[in-house]
């Protein structure tokens, strides 16, 4: 999906001042909106039980680099 402006991506307070990408994330109605917020580029769409789970994985520690 192209990326569409108007979303209101938000990233975390974790994110660097520009040296690396964040993730943006927008979270609406219909679903939730993924984006790299500092390159332009594909926002990936995902529904609300998706993210649910994906969220849980991060907390659960699935996805750390090891």
């Amino acid at each position: 999906m192209d990326r569409d402006l108007n979303h209101d991506f938000k990233k975390s307070t974790f994110c660097g001042n520009g040296c690396c990408g964040c993730v943006g994330v927008a979270i609406e109605a219909d679903a939730v909106y993924v984006t790299n917020t500092t390159a332009p580029g594909p926002v990936t769409k995902f529904s609300h039980d998706e993210w649910k789970i994906f969220v849980a994985g991060v907390k659960h520690g699935d996805f750390d680099v090891a």
